[in-house]
């Protein structure tokens, strides 16, 4: 950009998959410049569901340090980090199987990964439907998150249970 103003520029990356360094500058003074490293473009997960989805699991998981691209998680916190548990740093309460499978996929499908956490512990599956508070909540974290600019590529929805001891079954829709 030529001498921005504001601290607001847009820019496009055109890469596929990968991590690297970004580096931002004016067009007409290359001496001003800011460089951000280990920034990745790779698969995007939104958690959603119950406790277990949530990270109330008894012990923390934690990334694996030879993975060979990065493993982030944008917490409930509203933070991004690095996605060893716990999953929120306002909630301590335990740990969750997100770390184990996001070593899994960027150490064999080679792309950095992110989620993006949306759980809610003690809910049923009949709150996460189109229209509902959660849903609704939902849908605000991954627009808090992506700010526009990340694709999601899936929903991992893991519920447990609280349907089971209530009873409940059916069929539910989720788009």
């Amino acid at each position: 950009a030529t001498a921005p103003s504001g601290g607001v520029f847009r820019g496009r990356l055109n890469y596929s998959t990968g991590q690297g360094s970004l580096t931002v500058r004016f067009s007409n003074n290359h001496n001003v410049s800011h460089t951000v490293q280990n920034i990745g473009i790779g698969d995007v997960f939104v958690i959603a569901g119950q406790s277990n989805a949530a990270g109330y699991a008894k012990n923390f998981s934690q990334l694996n340090q030879s993975n060979p691209f990065n493993v982030t998680m944008y917490r409930e916190d509203d933070a991004w980090a690095a996605a060893s548990d716990p999953t929120d740093s306002n909630d301590l309460v335990g740990g969750s199987s997100w770390p184990y499978l996001g070593n899994y996929v960027t150490q064999n499908r080679s792309v950095p990964v992110s989620f993006i956490t949306t759980a809610t512990g003690g809910t049923s599956i009949l709150v996460w439907q189109k229209g509902t508070s959660e849903y609704d909540k939902m849908l605000q974290q991954v627009s808090e998150a992506t700010k526009g600019t990340m694709r999601v590529k899936s929903m991992l929805f893991f519920q447990g249970e609280s349907d089971i001891s209530a009873n409940i079954g059916g069929n539910y829709s989720f788009y």
